[in-house]
């Protein structure tokens, strides 16, 4: 189905509540909604489930948002599509977008920003959907909260690409964002945020990967503000910043700081901040490993400003490791302004820096501070 004016090159709806399963849209193209455009602005709640978006786009008029869906309702649902064959076999679908395109949000583009208004998605996959003129190649949410849980063994988003920020998802000031099992692989951003850009009032994310991402600015991988972030077990690998000031290979932390439990980040680079950057508030690095990671400046492993530094592992014989990385200062880590912990006191647990080199100053660290500085078992 196309449209050269109008909206939805598939459906297009008044109705307040939007339920769609087991479907399939191919090469639907509107100015607004490729394939969905819901277009009352009261409306309440859009569901989808077990359905297919390929080759849908919001590529003309002046709109060009959504190009497989475009909704205000401030309740999202996309999931799986359950059913029993002729065999009594269970039977699961599930929703998939893929090469669909638009200015903003070439996957869905989502509006309704109410208190309570709530985005949910489970176990569907996003393959090479593109925003060609401002953030998130794959979902550019509008709601409050934002939840995301990835499915196993299957690449959540993938070759995902926006010109400005979030090169999958992009979620900007906002409630809360919990992300569960979510897999990128070769996203990329024009500006930050290769995989996703995510500012929240909390941010929880657990397993999951991120690899082969790339941003001109911040975050290869991930681009993160919010008043509490954690990422816990969480895998980071060959994701990079490009420009030559460029922060954060695998993850850029602005406001707040970061609590970092278990999960590697390895080969990844920019030019502040190979492996993380962080910038106001207390990073706690617990039980995690940063190997391989470059900077071409300050911070091979992590470059820490403005706030503590706690570099342990909470657990009894575990540690914290960063593993051949360099810099021109600061080859594992730059540390600048504020305290910092390495290790913790009468424990078994420690902190490693091992085998990091720095062409200038500070082979393994690199400190700058007015604070207290405290190494025990490291």
């Amino acid at each position: 189905s196309r449209l050269g004016n109008g909206e939805g090159g598939a459906i297009r709806t008044l109705t307040r509540e939007l339920y769609v399963e087991n479907s399939t849209f191919k090469d639907c193209y509107a100015p607004k909604g490729g394939a969905i455009q819901v277009a009352n602005t009261s409306a309440t709640k859009t569901e989808i489930y077990g359905s297919t978006f390929e080759n849908c786009r919001a590529i003309t008029g002046t709109d060009q948002a959504g190009g497989a869906v475009k909704s205000p309702a401030p309740i999202l649902i996309i999931g799986d599509y359950e059913y029993t064959n002729d065999n009594g076999e269970r039977v699961v679908r599930h929703s998939l977008f893929k090469d669909c395109t638009a200015k903003t949000a070439g996957g869905v583009h989502q509006t309704g920003s109410a208190s309570g208004s709530t985005v949910t998605v489970t176990n569907a996959s996003f393959e090479n959907c593109v925003s060609t003129g401002s953030g998130g190649g794959a979902l550019n949410i509008g709601a409050a909260n934002l939840s995301i849980t990835g499915l196993e063994g299957v690449t959540t988003f993938k070759g995902c690409t926006a010109s400005g920020e979030g090169g999958a998802v992009i979620h900007d000031n906002k409630t809360s964002e919990t992300l569960t099992n979510v897999s990128f692989e070769g996203c990329e951003a024009g500006t930050s945020g290769g995989a996703a850009y995510l500012r929240a009032g909390t941010i929880n994310i657990t397993g999951g990967s991120v690899k082969n991402c790339t941003a001109k600015t911040q975050g290869g991988g991930l681009r993160l503000q919010g008043s509490s972030k954690t990422i816990t077990g969480c895998d980071f690998s060959n994701n990079t910043v490009t420009n030559t000031d460029g922060k954060g290979g695998a993850i850029h932390i602005e406001d707040n700081g970061l609590t970092f439990n278990g999960g590697t980040i390895d080969n990844c680079s920019a030019a502040y901040g190979g492996g993380i950057y962080k910038n106001n508030g207390a990073l706690n690095f617990n039980a995690g490993v940063i190997k391989n990671c470059r900077a071409t400046e300050a911070g091979g492993g992590i470059d820490n400003n403005n706030g503590a530094l706690n570099f342990y592992a909470a657990a009894d014989d575990a540690e914290s490791r960063i593993d051949n990385c360099s810099a021109r200062i600061g080859g594992g880590i730059y540390h600048h302004q504020s305290d910092i912990n390495l290790g913790k006191s009468g424990e078994t647990s420690r902190g490693r820096i091992i085998n990091c080199s720095a062409s200038e100053s500070g082979g393994g660290l690199y400190i700058n501070t007015g604070g207290t500085i405290n190494v025990r078992n490291t």
